[in-house]
């Protein structure tokens, strides 16, 4: 009993190491919040992405506006300069055309800052783009990769499992059987009581009684003398 007591005690606190160890090193686990968190920085990064993309198409705006009104003031300024050059004097054209031509000047400039500001962000949103693509890719491989790895590592650990349990089937103990050790310890005892409890006329009965059982030629002799 005592042997059995202590070999369920060292069991017990195997266990508990054991899963103790398991609880602190999960390589599943631990995939899948490493995943979880690059998701979320995937996620993060495409909303400041969105907003460059916004960015852009504010840019564009600004270029089509500006666009429209070099334009506009273009017209004007030919108008004007054609007023000058057929000698209407009906309203100051030349002060009309420097003013047109200025705007034209004004809006070109606005037009020419933002289509290189455009070019620089757009090559920034196509590389960022290409970032967040590979990222993307590789998070969809991973996630196929946990889920192959952890059917594999389940299927392993079961395996496993059963090889032990089969194991543990058989008795390679190599010592006797406690059970049977004490089923022969109480048969000793109990015939070392029971050759207590004999009495010397008892076995003088049984003496006698073997005495009966011999030949009538050993009587015989023992009469003679």
């Amino acid at each position: 009993m005592a042997i059995g007591f202590w070999k369920a005690i060292r069991n017990s606190f195997r266990e508990r190491k054991e899963n103790a160890a398991k609880a602190m090193s999960d390589p599943v686990r631990d995939e899948k919040f490493d995943i979880a968190d690059k998701k979320k920085q995937i996620s993060e990064f495409t909303s400041s992405l969105a907003l460059l993309c916004a960015e852009t198409k504010k840019i564009e705006q600004d270029i089509a506006e500006a666009s429209g009104q070099k334009t506009k003031f273009d017209k004007y300024a030919k108008s004007a300069a054609a007023k000058v050059k057929a000698g209407d004097t009906a309203k100051d054209w030349t002060a009309l055309l420097n003013q047109a031509a200025g705007q034209v000047s004004r809006f070109g400039g606005i037009v020419e800052t933002k289509r290189e500001q455009l070019d620089r962000q757009k090559t920034t949103e196509a590389a960022l783009r290409k970032q967040l693509d590979s990222a993307r890719n590789q998070i969809a491989m991973r996630e196929q990769n946990l889920a192959s790895n952890a059917a594999r590592l389940k299927s392993a650990s079961i395996t496993k499992q059963l090889h032990s349990a089969a194991a543990g089937l058989m008795d390679d103990s190599g010592g006797p059987d406690p059970l049977d050790e004490q089923v022969r310890q109480a048969e000793a005892e109990s015939a070392a009581v029971t050759d207590l409890a004999s009495t010397p006329d008892s076995e003088l009965e049984a003496a006698f009684a073997d005495t009966e059982a011999t030949s009538s030629a050993l009587a015989d002799e023992y009469l003679s003398q």
